[in-house]
């Protein structure tokens, strides 16, 4: 098995005989509980490279590219399952102490990243640590013609829960691809009260 294909089917994890996408997040569950065991701004990293090596992967393993081709957009295979890990490591950063500043500092740094799916993870885990530092790069994103990045702005609008991110997601709503619709109910409902 190639590098980019263990990479992108977590550990193979993808290839499970029933519900490959629960055996990846289980995966990531616990790699994300190990992880903030032992600290959680390694937590963070985690969260980070395990995006980072999704978005490398990915486009070798699957022949698809990630965004700025005609293949842009479409549902990724069941067997890639390095999104399930990362989100799952992404959800384990709200029991990290919000206050922990390490925490907070590597998602911060992931803001600047050079991938802008990269910014969009670090955008949703600075929402779900209580801050909208990331709103502005979601907002963006939400128009752009990748699906895959429209659906990731749609869950950081939602971390992030300003309810002026509403017209945005009324957007969204009627977007072609059904799951950027479902993040965008999804988020709408996860909107702070006014």
């Amino acid at each position: 098995m190639r590098v980019s294909r263990l990479i992108a089917s977590g550990l193979g994890t993808g290839y499970a005989p029933a519900a490959p996408g629960t055996a990846g997040s289980a995966l990531g569950l616990a790699l994300g509980v190990a992880l903030l065991a032992a600290a959680p701004a390694w937590l963070a990293a985690g969260t980070v490279l395990a995006t980072i090596a999704g978005l490398a992967a990915i486009p070798p393993a699957t022949g698809m590219e990630l965004s700025g081709s005609p293949h842009g957009g479409h549902d990724d295979p069941g067997w890639v399952v390095i999104d399930e890990i990362a989100g799952q490591m992404l959800a384990l950063l709200a029991l990290a102490q919000p206050g922990d500043r390490r925490v907070r500092q590597h998602v911060r740094d992931g803001l600047t990243a050079d991938w802008l799916e990269v910014q969009l993870v670090a955008a949703r885990a600075m929402g779900m640590l209580g801050s909208d530092e990331g709103y502005a790069i979601a907002a963006k994103a939400a128009g752009s013609s990748d699906a895959r990045q429209r659906f990731m702005a749609a869950t950081a609008l939602g971390a992030i829960g300003r309810p002026d991110s509403q017209p945005i997601l009324r957007r969204l709503l009627a977007d072609d691809y059904e799951s950027v619709r479902i993040a965008a109910a999804q988020a709408i409902l996860e909107l702070k009260a006014t």
